[in-house]
Order: C-alpha cells, then structure tokens, then sequence
C-alpha cells in the first residue's frame, strides 16, 4: 500500500506520464509540421512581393514594353512574353 500512497503524492505514475509524453511529443511534431507550412507559405509571399516589385517597376519604366522589338527586350521580358503568349494561348484553346 505504502508504493502506491507515495507514488500517488509524489505525482509519478507509470501510464500517466507516458501518455503526457506521448502527447508532449506529438504537440511537438505538429507545431513543427505547422511552423514548416508558415516558412514555406513566406517564402512564396517573399516570392510573389518581390514579382510584384518587379512588375511595378517595369511598368514604371517601360509602358507597353510587349510592344517593342523582342531584340530590344531583356531576358526578364522576353520570358514574360513568353508566359503571357502561353497563358494566352491556353486560354483561346478553353475557348474554341
């Protein structure tokens, strides 16, 4: 009787503190898993800022820039024509 009244007042106990470990380490696993999602989610918000940015500018700089020769453009724009020409593209094969 005595092991059980000590274990008792002394807060140990055998199935008790393995299920809170568990949990401790599963609470753990998951705001680590969460916390991964949130760096990868900024990084894109860094990613789509910085494209942004970078639209800005050029429309700043160069108003209807797709309109000049493709030799005048830079490689940036000349990738971007190329990605709207597919977007485009894409869009006209949606629709007929």
């Amino acid at each position: 009787m005595e092991p059980v009244v000590s274990r008792f007042l002394s807060g140990g106990g055998g199935r008790g503190d393995d299920a809170c470990r568990l949990a401790e380490a599963f609470s753990r696993t998951r705001v680590r898993h969460l916390n991964q999602m949130i760096d990868k989610i900024g990084e894109k918000l860094d990613d789509e800022e910085a494209r942004e940015k970078g639209l800005d500018e050029a429309a700043a700089t160069r108003e209807r820039w797709w309109e000049m020769a493709v030799e005048n453009l830079d490689k940036e724009q000349v990738e971007q024509l190329i990605a709207f020409m597919k977007n485009l593209q894409s869009e006209l094969h949606k629709m007929y």
